[in-house]
């Protein structure tokens, strides 16, 4: 079972890899090709395979940013889902959603911590600690979290409420984090 799950962490760092292994698999620094036969001798001009080639990488980017941006919306309606039940995960972290693999399908484990509260500060604070996890370890997805609580003010009961009362937790965390 858990060779069908791949984790929401692990698919996250492949994208932000990605960009550092661009030139790995395209050949776009390569002009032409020498090549000798029995009948004729010559050079072959790569540019329009080249051209093709990098098409298809830009193509793979962009469906994988899009799939990406998809999981993102997805995860947040499923913590407005949760939210909106009055469950609070409290180890919300990008380890902790799987990607089930038969259908792509988020799910979130480790439910250790979990409780329910109708009290909109606690869902602040769990869409805060997902927050900083993610942002901790995938540096850069800034624009990727955004969807998350776009998604989520979308579906959630008093999401605006809870996205306003999440700005308010981000200023006593910098302040903790500031002043100790």
């Amino acid at each position: 079972m858990a060779t069908a799950h791949k984790r929401i962490h692990q698919s996250l760092s492949s994208t932000n890899t990605n960009k550092s292994k661009k030139n790995t698999y395209s050949i776009a620094n390569v002009k032409e090709i020498n090549y000798e036969d029995k009948t004729k001798k010559g050079k072959f001009n790569q540019s329009n395979q080249t051209k093709k080639i990098n098409q298809t990488n830009q193509t793979n980017q962009t469906n994988q940013q899009e799939s990406l941006n998809n999981m993102m919306q997805k995860l947040g309606l499923i913590l407005a889902k949760f939210h909106s039940a009055d469950l609070i995960h409290g180890d919300l972290t990008t380890s902790n959603v799987l990607i089930r693999e038969i259908d792509f399908e988020l799910v979130l484990i480790d439910f250790g911590l979990s409780y329910t509260s109708t009290m909109i500060e606690d869902k602040a604070v769990d869409l805060y600690v997902l927050e900083r996890a993610f942002l901790s370890t995938h540096p850069n997805t800034e624009q990727l979290f955004q969807l998350i609580l776009d998604s989520y003010a979308q579906h959630a009961k008093k999401g605006n409420e809870i996205l306003a009362r999440l700005e308010k937790v981000r200023q006593r965390g910098r302040k903790k984090l500031a002043f100790g």
